[in-house]
């Protein structure tokens, strides 16, 4: 598996959609199979998706936020974006494990099982 993830110093926004698409299009030219970007915004993803061809585009879980909040966004960059789903660290992980698992299960219903928002935070 092969991940390209633009970040770092060198890049000055993270969050450019043409930096984005590229990062996108490099990443389906080398064969990999995930490409994690930071999401340009949700409107902002389809030349993102244009770019990667067969890989697969997932989006980074970004900075902490309520569970509501990102789930709608989950889902809209699912659903509208296109994306094949998150990669969550900090808004899981500074959970206790109890609200952890309860959100875990929230994101997956909405990743795995195609569930709409309001389905997904019965599970919260």
């Amino acid at each position: 598996i092969l991940w390209i993830y633009p970040r770092g110093k060198a890049i000055k926004k993270e969050k450019d959609e043409n930096l984005i698409a590229g990062a996108c299009g490099v990443a389906s030219s080398l064969g990999a199979d995930f490409v994690k970007i930071n999401s340009p915004g949700v409107k902002k993803l389809k030349q993102a998706i244009l770019a990667a061809g067969r890989t697969k585009v997932i989006c980074a879980g970004g900075r902490a936020k309520k569970e509501q909040k990102f789930l709608r966004e989950l889902y809209d960059q699912i659903h509208t974006g296109k994306t094949s789903g998150c990669a969550v660290g900090r808004n899981i992980h500074q959970k206790s494990l109890n609200d952890a698992v309860k959100f875990c299960l929230a994101i997956a219903a909405i990743t795995n099982y195609d569930l709409d928002v309001e389905k997904a935070k019965k599970h919260l």
